[in-house]
């Protein structure tokens, strides 16, 4: 087959909930793309008519733009409203804090012509709060999980290398073929407001591509720059949050075997969202000011939470 007459269309998808500023920065750098959007879609509740009022403004700009609604709170409820309204080739998600770049979505659709077995692509977000994360600490290893779940992250990082094969993407800059997936997990926790954000969601969706035999890449060239702020949270209840999120998706798209360790290294080493003893010890004596027994206690409760999720889904 030439791949040089292969086209894909793109829509991108864009949940957002009263971040009139940041939207607005999103949609400008989203109406500068050299390959244009198909379809830009945000999703947005009827309450938030500033939103609506901006995407109203920029639809002279972004002639693919439109408004969606939902009246459920949380990031997946959005991202579902929009996915239900989208048949277009790619769904590329973006934050409504995240600004790409004029080439974003033409090295997108570059690689997928390119690849055209590939299922998603993602890259990394430099998070403009804390640019020396991105700049300072460059890592060779990126979206990477291990067989019994330990997942190592840093989309945040300068990758180095060549574009890869990975296992996790970041929802602020990834781009799936929508015929790879449904709708995204609305038993994830988070729905309350800011709280944990309905998080691992991207996980969820990666480890249900692989599990249908999906290639999943990420290209450390494709950067998008992440005005990402968390002042807003409420840590102990987003430690909950996340903590079930995490569990329950292992468990969920894990074999029996990979579970019982999972569940004995969650335990007995743990990492920033997994309780895990050793975490807990080494964390308590290097800040016993932000460790504190309620974070923990969060941890654990979110942990058997996210078991008894998922034992009442199984």
């Amino acid at each position: 087959m030439n791949s040089s007459k292969i086209k894909y269309t793109i829509s991108v998808l864009i949940p957002t909930w009263k971040r009139a500023d940041k939207l607005t920065i999103c949609l400008e750098h989203i109406s500068l793309q050299s390959r244009a959007a198909d379809e830009v879609i945000v999703v947005i509740r009827k309450e938030d008519e500033i939103a609506l009022s901006i995407i109203e403004r920029f639809k002279n700009k972004i002639p693919g733009l439109r408004e969606v609604f939902t009246e459920k709170i949380g990031v997946i409820a959005a991202e579902n409203a929009g996915l239900k309204n989208i048949t277009n080739d790619l769904v590329a998600f973006i934050d409504d804090d995240g600004y790409a770049p004029i080439d974003w979505l033409e090295k997108i659709e570059l690689f997928f012509v390119n690849h055209p077995s590939a299922a998603a692509l993602g890259g990394p977000d430099i998070i403009m709060t804390e640019p020396w994360s991105y700049h300072d600490f460059p890592v060779h290893t990126a979206g990477k999980m291990s067989w019994y779940g330990k997942v190592t992250g840093n989309h945040h990082r300068k990758v180095l290398g060549e574009t890869r094969v990975v296992d996790v993407l970041k929802g602020v800059n990834m781009t799936f073929k929508r015929g790879m997936f449904d709708l995204l997990d609305e038993n994830l926790a988070g729905a309350e407001g800011h709280l944990g954000n309905g998080s691992q969601w991207e996980l969820d969706l990666c480890m249900r591509v692989q599990k249908n035999n999906g290639i999943i890449y990420f290209d450390p060239s494709l950067l998008v720059t992440h005005d990402s702020n968390h002042s807003h949270h409420d840590y102990i209840k987003a430690a909950k949050n996340n903590t079930h999120n995490l569990s329950y998706v292992m468990l969920k798209n894990l074999t029996f075997p990979q579970n019982c360790i999972f569940i004995l290294y969650a335990l007995i080493v743990g990492n920033m969202q997994l309780p895990g003893l050793i975490k807990n010890i080494n964390d308590l004596l290097k800040k016993p000011d932000f460790y504190t027994l309620q974070l923990i206690n969060s941890k654990y409760s979110g942990f058997y939470g996210g078991i008894k999720t998922w034992l009442r889904l199984f």
